[in-house]
């Protein structure tokens, strides 16, 4: 791009006290956060080339996406690739969205290895239930099968599956009442594989638990 416009006014917008409308040759742009027009220092009576209008507007495109992101991130914690599905339904192009995730890496805001553990430390308290089921849910989000066996191993370090598993069954069996006991054993049973324990664990529960 070549030539020069004039910047004629700049207005301080209605609806956001923080965003600035330029106007140029006498006709309105583009809207610009307040922070780019003292970056660039924008003044009415200035002219401003194409070059440099062109790196405003990245600039803004880049701020607009971050901010998104970090809105994004204050409701909870996102995988990377969450993030990134996220800010492309909002229409940013694939240079500006790697950009603001390296910035969140950078910022240790997106960072998979604790996303993993998090999600699953908080699964597990929510709602037990087996790896199986957490590996689905993780790799759904977009987390590595590396990250997802060392955080599940991690998880699984203090209360093993097969514990866990007897603990589910127990409450669960509390909740049957007047049914014969292979009707109790095949509803448990299949109550466990709903919750995502493999059929090894399963069957390795159901061969110790005393019905």
């Amino acid at each position: 791009m070549t030539g020069t416009k004039e910047i004629t006014r700049i207005e301080t917008q209605k609806r956001n006290k923080k965003r600035r409308s330029i106007f140029l040759d006498g006709e309105f742009a583009f809207g610009l956060d307040e922070e780019l027009v003292y970056r660039y220092d924008l003044r009415e009576g200035s002219t401003i080339d194409m070059s440099t209008l062109g790196r405003i507007l990245e600039a803004e495109e880049f701020k607009n996406a971050k901010d998104r992101a970090l809105r994004l991130l204050g409701y909870r914690a996102r995988s990377e690739k969450e993030l990134r599905d996220k800010l492309i339904q909002s229409g940013y192009d694939e240079d500006t969205i790697q950009r603001v995730i390296d910035e969140m890496k950078c910022l240790k805001f997106v960072n998979d290895d604790e996303f993993a553990a998090m999600f699953i430390r908080d699964r597990l308290r929510m709602r037990p239930c087996g790896s199986h089921l957490l590996k689905h849910e993780l790799k759904q989000k977009g987390v590595s099968d590396e990250i997802i066996e060392k955080s599940l191993k991690e998880a699984y370090s203090e209360k093993s599956q097969i514990e866990l598993a007897l603990e589910l069954a127990n409450k669960k069996k509390k909740s049957y009442r007047n049914i014969d006991t292979h009707k109790e054993r095949k509803r448990i049973a299949d109550f466990l594989s709903r919750r995502g324990f493999d059929w090894e664990i399963i069957t390795h529960v159901m061969e110790r638990w005393q019905m």
